[in-house]
């Protein structure tokens, strides 16, 4: 479910779109292509937060006092001293939404201290920080008709592994900002691998940074300057983890892997076994023989679904390797997992809540422990 409002982007277009190129596969959504060369802020936030009543410029998030309409047929007399004709208006204290004001459409509520953040407030940080990082517009846009906002810009530090049939892949390191309208959330900075176009992939690049610790919130008024310079801080540090982390995945791919010592990588990471290869093959074949028939069966399933990617080279894995395994684990747990079992939510709306859960749980709950432990695992092995 991409939830997409409308967008704007460069380069590569979004997994989500249908087949005229604008509109998403479920006929939602409109994604502007921007061309592949670079645009700057003005253009990215015309074209992705455009109003909808027509004026120029962009929607901004308006605050408006809540409150209720009552009748003498709603009150009865005896409980407020009186009677009453006609309609009264009465305000709820401290109470506020929030709203669009090109259309007016709800966004969230919040009370009377909440300053809401708006589109200017996203970019205007970002190009605070984008001169001096090099940083090249990506994707922007509106999720949920407005309630969450996004903008992606790259960062500088692109690393290619080397593959063993002398391939290559690039690696493309981001920045993401994200702002919500419910009344609660501020702005978020976070570095992130993660190519945000939709509700599935902001969501995932937000909490793949709370898990590492990679996120960091914006304040709205007097300390923005400072925010700045940390943000800058923050960045140089995040920059020589990612080269760090290019050179542990250069290894990865430097080491063979056969078929079958990834179908014991794939055993020992669902059932939650850790250590070098020899403490995982005497852990698997225990953990194996104490198992119904029935169980090896579904576990032997899902090796079989996430033995697939291993080899897939439509996206980039040879099958050959151990950065192959990794990528396979990543990827069956990101999309295969959730695509198989609820690829109908995206046409059935009972479903969608069903869908979100098991985002969680793969992204940011189980699948996320298990991603870290294959990492670990493929160091050791």
């Amino acid at each position: 479910m991409h939830c997409v409002d409308i967008m704007a982007y460069t380069n590569k277009k979004p997994w989500w779109l249908g087949l005229d190129g604008v509109h998403g596969f479920d006929g939602l959504g409109e994604a502007r292509y921007l061309g592949d060369e670079a645009v700057d802020s003005a253009t990215m936030m015309r074209i992705a937060f455009p109003r909808k009543d027509g004026e120029p410029g962009t929607w901004q998030v308006a605050k408006r006092q809540a409150g209720f309409q009552f009748s003498p047929r709603d009150v009865h007399p005896d409980n407020v001293g009186g009677t009453f004709t006609g309609c009264s208006w009465q305000k709820v204290p401290n109470e506020y939404f929030l709203i669009r004001d090109d259309d007016y459409s709800p966004l969230g509520r919040c009370t009377a201290a909440y300053h809401p953040f708006q589109v200017d407030d996203v970019f205007e940080f970002m190009d605070s920080i984008h001169a001096e990082y090099g940083m090249r517009y990506h994707s922007a846009g509106s999720i949920a008709f407005g309630k969450k906002i996004w903008a992606l810009a790259q960062l500088p530090g692109e690393f290619v592994i080397e593959r063993l049939d002398g391939s290559r892949n690039h690696h493309v390191p981001f920045l993401l900002m994200t702002t919500g309208h419910d009344g609660a959330t501020g702005i978020w900075l976070m570095p992130t691998d993660v190519r945000a176009e939709c509700w599935n992939t902001v969501s995932l690049a937000e909490h793949k940074a709370e898990e590492s610790g990679r996120i960091f919130g914006i304040a709205h008024k007097a300390s923005a300057k400072q925010k700045v310079e940390e943000a800058k801080m923050t960045l140089d540090l995040l920059t020589e983890q990612e080269r760090a982390f290019a050179e542990v995945a250069q290894e990865l791919a430097r080491a063979h892997m056969k078929h079958e010592e990834f179908r014991l990588f794939a055993n020992a990471v669902l059932l939650d076994v850790e250590g070098s290869i020899t403490e995982a093959k005497a852990s698997v074949a225990e953990a194996r023989s104490k198992m119904t028939m029935r169980s090896r069966v579904i576990l032997d399933n899902k090796v079989d679904a996430m033995f697939g990617p291993f080899g897939d080279r439509a996206n980039g894995n040879l099958g050959e390797d151990r950065y192959d395994a990794l990528q396979a684990v990543t990827q069956s747990y990101d999309h295969r997992a959730i695509d198989a079992r609820y690829a109908g939510a995206k046409e059935h709306a009972e479903k969608i809540m069903r869908y979100s859960r098991a985002v969680e749980s793969t992204w940011f709950g189980t699948g996320a422990r298990r991603k870290g432990r294959a990492l670990r695992m493929l160091m050791k092995w």
